[in-house]
């Protein structure tokens, strides 16, 4: 194993435990925004695009359907289960909702050890988890912040 692919394996040990920490971070009642939730959502989508761009590969669109599909289906359901509420002076708060940051983490962890494999498939391999994770996190988002939207109260 060379330094590159030795960083790319630590990197994608980083991105797993980085997002167990941010789940055990949040498991607990949480405020949140439709900023945040946003924002959430724009990283598996903006590490999409900056995949794309720099590898120049496309996956079949049959396959991109099914992996933005089946992504966007969980994300929604994800969200769907998780406890809206309101707090004090109309906030808005969020629980069982830890799994918010595990698709991105895998994601990234993929991404990592796919380039540490340095093969074609490899990169294949990235490119599903990336779409699929930014499916999720759009899907759940939206789900999320439409929740926010027709909750009874004061905003």
């Amino acid at each position: 194993m060379n330094e590159y692919q030795l960083v790319a394996v630590f990197g994608a040990v980083l991105a797993l435990l980085a997002g167990l920490w941010d789940a055990r971070r949040i498991r607990r009642r949480q405020r949140y925004s439709t900023l945040a939730v946003a924002v959430g959502a724009g990283g598996p989508v903006v590490a999409v695009v900056l995949f794309l761009v720099t590898t120049n590969l496309m996956l079949k669109g049959s396959v991109t359907a099914a992996l933005l599909g089946g992504g966007a289906v969980l994300g929604m359901t994800a969200a769907s289960l998780a406890q809206v509420g309101r707090a004090e002076r109309g906030a808005i708060r969020l629980s069982g909702a830890a799994w918010l940051p595990l698709p991105a983490a895998l994601a990234v962890a993929a991404v990592q050890l796919c380039a540490a494999a340095e093969s074609l498939a490899g990169m294949i391999v990235a490119m599903a988890a990336l779409e699929a994770a930014a499916a999720f996190g759009v899907g759940a988002a939206l789900v999320l912040m439409l929740r926010r939207a027709t909750m009874p109260g004061p905003a």
